[in-house]
């Protein structure tokens, strides 16, 4: 595993995810204590989690919407 610090991923930030997506795992450190590793997606998680979302679209498409649309965007802020 490679090991960068937070100001070496910072300056050098378009290649360390370049790095991560050619299959290597990166360790970002902080004064020396391990602060967050990156690590490749696994093909199948991609694969999944795009199956899920194709199918929860594909459900709310057949649903049709029911109840009063008495409310305004800004009071889901409330």
């Amino acid at each position: 595993m490679k090991k960068v610090t937070a100001t070496e991923a910072n300056c050098r930030l378009p290649a360390v995810p370049r790095d991560v997506a050619q299959g290597e795992r990166v360790m970002v450190t902080s004064h020396g204590t391990p602060g967050a590793t990156m690590a490749p997606v696994h093909p199948r998680v991609a694969t999944v989690r795009g199956g899920a979302r194709r199918r929860l679209l594909d459900r709310l498409a057949m649903v049709q919407a029911v109840g009063a649309r008495d409310w305004a965007r800004d009071a889901l802020h409330d």
